[in-house]
């Protein structure tokens, strides 16, 4: 990235700054194709696909809102274009070349494959947390993470579980971003939020597909995470938030906006 790059005015912006810094680096340094509703879908250096929910997680300071107010500025600025399909959107960095080092691209081709692979081992919604674990490990020694404490005989496989530990981190996440002190999570056990998502799916019905849907409704939305910080809460207001996140997504559709998208690094499909 070339130092004039201080003088612009994406720079003097924080959010702006982070969202186009994202832009650079998601883009593909050489043309690729993937199969798509078996179509082939050519993705060209500068470009490279995403999706809002998708952007989110991998950005997780940000909110829905701030999102799309940046992504908008570097449109109206030429520095991005953007192409939305019902599934996906793909973005373009406009004179993509400018922004490269050639001395550098040799190594990023051969790191390329395994940055993947790395990528795709660690779900972004896991990369903050462990930031703030490692930097507690290395000030407490070998005192035991929150994340260790409430994950206390974890089971492996088992839906409540893991619905549980998915909440926690959102919750944390969220916290994290704003500076604000997790202490309510520090009194967390793992057994009673588990139990709560048991009781979700066995005596109010929910499936684990619904929960996970409005989890990851959780993650986009500016007001309801900020409120929901526990199982029990998510519980008593899950149809409010059904309709919430119904109204979202219509929402989208009617804007043309894509929801979101996910590539397998590995197979180069859409799932």
């Amino acid at each position: 990235m070339h130092r004039k790059s201080i003088e612009s005015t994406v720079f003097q912006n924080p959010v702006y700054w982070y969202v186009w810094t994202w832009c650079l680096l998601k883009a593909n340094h050489k043309d690729s194709k993937f199969l798509f509703n078996s179509k082939e879908v050519i993705i060209k250096r500068g470009q490279f696909i995403t999706g809002r929910t998708k952007a989110l997680e991998e950005m997780p300071y940000l909110t829905a809102q701030r999102y799309r107010t940046a992504m908008g500025y570097l449109k109206s600025t030429s520095r991005i274009t953007t192409e939305v399909t019902s599934r996906f959107t793909i973005v373009t960095v406009c004179k993509y070349d400018d922004y490269q080092n050639k001395n550098n691209e040799v190594n990023q081709q051969n790191d390329d494959q395994d940055n993947q692979l790395l990528t795709s081992s660690q779900p972004a919604t896991n990369q903050l947390l462990t930031t703030n674990n490692n930097e507690n490990n290395d000030n407490n020694g070998n005192k035991k993470s929150m994340s260790d404490v409430f994950n206390t005989d974890f089971i492996p496989g088992n839906i409540f579980d893991s619905l549980a530990h998915k909440l926690w981190i959102q919750c944390y996440n969220n916290r994290a971003a704003k500076n604000i002190k997790p202490t309510i999570l520090e009194k967390a056990k793992r057994k009673v939020w588990a139990n709560e998502m048991r009781l979700m799916i066995e005596t109010d019905g929910r499936t684990e597909a619904e929960i996970t849907e409005i989890l990851s409704f959780l993650k986009t939305d500016d007001f309801w995470p900020n409120n929901i910080q526990s199982p029990d809460k998510l519980r008593k207001q899950f149809e409010r938030l059904q309709m919430e996140a119904r109204k979202t997504k219509n929402k989208f559709k009617e804007n043309g906006v894509a929801e979101t998208v996910e590539i397998n690094p590995l197979t180069n499909e859409s799932r």
